[in-house]
């Protein structure tokens, strides 16, 4: 339909598909949305700014989202050290950039654990 093209914002197509979203039905759409969504909910946690994540707010990211990444039982200086090592403007700060930076690497750690244990079946 016309009427569907016209209106094709990137703002009404993610409030189309977050409505239509069931875990039944995910998407590579659906993830990268998510992502999206987790960056910002963290990002605003203790000071409302999405532009950019505090170390505090990232590390409490690292440790609720990425529990098998991490550990459970993962220290405040273990965190430390992951957050200067995503932090690569070294100013605090995580922007989304180096958000998706560090998810990049964590899926293909989590990619190659993967395929190391296929191959030692």
């Amino acid at each position: 339909r016309s009427s569907d093209l016209t209106d094709c914002t990137f703002s009404s197509l993610v409030t189309r598909e977050k409505k239509k979203s069931t875990m039944s039905s995910v998407t590579l759409e659906h993830a990268l949305l998510f992502m999206i969504d987790v960056y910002q909910k963290y990002a605003e946690s203790m000071d409302m700014d999405t532009s950019t994540m505090s170390t505090e707010e990232a590390m409490h990211m690292i440790q609720k989202e990425l529990p098998l990444f991490c550990g459970k039982n993962v220290s405040e200086a273990d965190c430390k050290q992951i957050i200067d090592v995503i932090d690569t403007q070294k100013n605090g700060k995580i922007d989304f950039s180096e958000y998706i930076t560090f998810l990049t690497f964590i899926a293909k750690r989590f990619y190659q654990d993967l395929n190391s244990a296929k191959h030692q079946k």
